[in-house]
């Protein structure tokens, strides 16, 4: 009776030791997963803000470029209503030219 008491003692032991043993290296494995995860994050983070920032430089260029191409347009658009209104005066002028003429000519 005594040595089947010391037997399940020992065989308890193991197990007690065996189970610290897979708890201990079940905790360091979670913990080595947890870090590669936290590094991947962080990696995979950067990675994005760069890619952010990239496709933020592109936009701003072409939104400057943009503003810039109105800005041209603009000044076109006021050449053309000038040249449109300089135009119209001169027509006028033809216009009572031919009716002072046709007025003399009566």
């Amino acid at each position: 009776k005594i040595q089947h008491s010391e037997q399940m003692h020992k065989v308890k032991s193991k197990f007690l030791q065996a189970k610290a043993e897979y708890e201990l290296d079940s905790h360091q494995k979670v913990q080595s997963l947890a870090k590669r995860a936290e590094e991947e994050a962080v990696r995979s983070l950067i990675h994005h803000t760069k890619q952010v920032k990239a496709e933020n430089w592109r936009l701003r260029h072409e939104l400057l470029s943009l503003i810039r191409r109105s800005h041209i347009l603009k000044l076109f658009k006021l050449q053309l209503r000038e040249q449109q209104q300089q135009l119209i005066r001169e027509h006028h002028y033809s216009q009572d030219l031919a009716r002072m003429r046709h007025w003399l000519k009566q």
